[in-house]
């Protein structure tokens, strides 16, 4: 009887063993709520970066805006989810945490539900900055209306001038928010109205545009149909 026993309950645990099913825990979670972040790479010598939100990849392979040759190809944005999170880069395209050298560049954003957002890493290996600013978008001009930043990385007072189609002049200095019928041209001036640079614009108000500024001009976009 005894024996009998010995059996059964060898048989018992057997059973249970093989019956526990194999759990995988995922190696992320992806956030249900998000805020839209456009992500631009300007700094120096550092033609692809990697972002990471709280160790989690986001971009992969982030090309140097001044690798690209026309704004049409980049026009992506990240959806990050809602928090108050860390954000970090790294000059490789590794997307394994553990091979990661030290990060570039952290800082931590308040990151909101259906807002956008545009960060601007900029400087070189040695020392990254970041301008990272909410864009506002009111939701009734959403659509409608041209609407750009201006951002000035130089190390020079600028100004850009923005001509419509009337040839009417405005002036504006740094990280201004624009909404505009329409645009025909902006020039960019030093302090003593020398002309630096002039662009013919063909802006849709479909995008919201940086027009950046870095001893040349760079112009990124980000489609509000997301």
């Amino acid at each position: 009887m005894k024996k009998f026993k010995s059996i059964f309950l060898v048989l018992l645990l057997f059973n249970a063993c093989e019956c526990v099913p194999t759990i995988e825990t995922p190696k992320s979670i992806k956030p249900v709520q998000f805020g839209n972040v456009l992500f631009i790479n300007l700094i120096d010598s550092t033609d692809f970066i990697s972002i990471y939100q709280n160790n989690i990849s986001v971009i992969d392979s982030l090309k140097n805006l001044s690798l690209l040759k026309n704004i049409e190809e980049e026009n992506n944005i990240s959806k990050i989810g809602v928090s108050l999170t860390n954000i970090s880069i790294y000059n490789n395209k590794s997307t394994s945490l553990s091979k990661l050298s030290t990060p570039l560049f952290s800082f931590i954003a308040q990151i909101e539900l259906d807002q956008y957002y545009t960060a601007i890493f900029y400087g070189n290996n040695n020392a990254v900055n970041c301008i990272f600013n909410q864009d506002v978008l009111a939701s009734s001009l959403r659509l409608e209306k041209i609407k750009l930043r201006f951002i000035n990385l130089s190390d020079n007072d600028i100004y850009f001038e923005v001509e419509n189609s009337s040839h009417f002049v405005e002036k504006y200095n740094n990280t201004t928010l624009l909404y505009c019928n329409n645009i025909s041209f902006i020039t960019i001036k030093d302090n003593e109205q020398n002309i630096l640079e002039k662009i013919e614009c063909n802006f849709s108000g479909k995008y919201m545009y940086n027009i950046i500024y870095k001893n040349k001009t760079y112009i990124s976009k980000y489609s509000l149909e997301v």
